[in-house]
């Protein structure tokens, strides 16, 4: 462990809670300060170090270290938000929505994700998909119907992100193989009366904890609940979802990140 390294990052790490700190809700949805995209941007790169566990627990002998971690993961949380309701209706402008997303920088993470996922659920062609947590900018919904024709049904507690959402799936052509929902993971035991589904919960959704109980007790026996998570370095300290599993919910396979994508997929059943 090379806890001068460390140490530094530790440092910025500190520096940058103090200008994140004070930041409400709005005032980082809505801000065009340039400051704080650059900041976003560099925190990508601290959380993508390859850190070790020793130099992690290193950093949590230090005493605020949790209270920057809250805060740091709070503030990447909604910076992510908001780039993505910018994303969405610059989509929703454009006369060929199509070819930026293609070119969008993060679209070979997208597909290599729907890729895992895909073949974690063992989706196929005329599957479906119920996802937890669509947001304004369903990229995962997109790729799933665009690229292996598999149906969704997104669910959005932020009537704002419905709208946006809607209106960025008819814009793409998609509006037969995406239906976005007004409600949250309670919406669930609605839908699954209609059929068999896998159900997914994004990495936004929140409280984990109170969804993750609730899919336990409502899901049918045999249901697969795919989810999204990180384990390797920093990122893994700034996912800010921690959750206990229900004992009703096992994992049955765990595909780990292939390059560029991030994130491992966990798959669970309901027993």
């Amino acid at each position: 462990m090379n806890t001068s390294i460390y140490s530094s990052t530790y440092l910025r790490l500190k520096e940058i809670n103090k200008t994140v700190v004070s930041l409400g809700i709005d005032d980082i949805l809505n801000t065009n300060d340039r400051d704080l995209l650059n900041i976003f941007k560099e925190l990508d790169k601290i959380v993508a170090q390859d850190i070790d566990k020793n130099s992690i627990a290193w950093m949590y002998t230090q005493k605020d270290f949790k209270e920057i971690v809250y805060n740091i993961s709070r503030f990447r949380r909604w910076y992510g938000l908001k780039l993505e309701i910018d994303k969405a209706k610059e989509l929703i402008r454009d006369k060929d929505p199509w070819h930026r997303i293609k070119n969008f920088v993060f679209y070979e993470n997208y597909v290599n994700l729907s890729i895992m996922e895909r073949d974690a659920a063992n989706l196929k062609s005329g599957s479906q998909v119920v996802f937890i947590g669509s947001g304004p900018l369903p990229m995962s919904l997109i790729m799933f119907a665009h690229i292996h024709k598999v149906k969704s049904i997104g669910i959005e507690k932020q009537e704002e992100y419905v709208n946006i959402s809607k209106e960025l799936v008819v814009k793409l052509g998609l509006q037969n193989m995406i239906q976005i929902i007004h409600g949250d993971h309670r919406c669930i035991s609605d839908i699954i009366r209609y059929g068999p589904c896998s159900v997914m919960v994004a990495s936004a959704a929140y409280p984990k904890q109170e969804i993750f109980d609730f899919l336990s007790i409502h899901l049918k026996r045999g249901t697969e609940v795919i989810y999204r998570t990180y384990e390797k370095g920093l990122r893994q300290v700034f996912c800010d979802f921690e959750f206990d599993l229900p004992p009703s919910l096992i994992e049955i396979k765990r595909i780990h990140p292939r390059p560029p994508v991030n994130n491992s997929v966990v798959v669970l059943k309901k027993i």
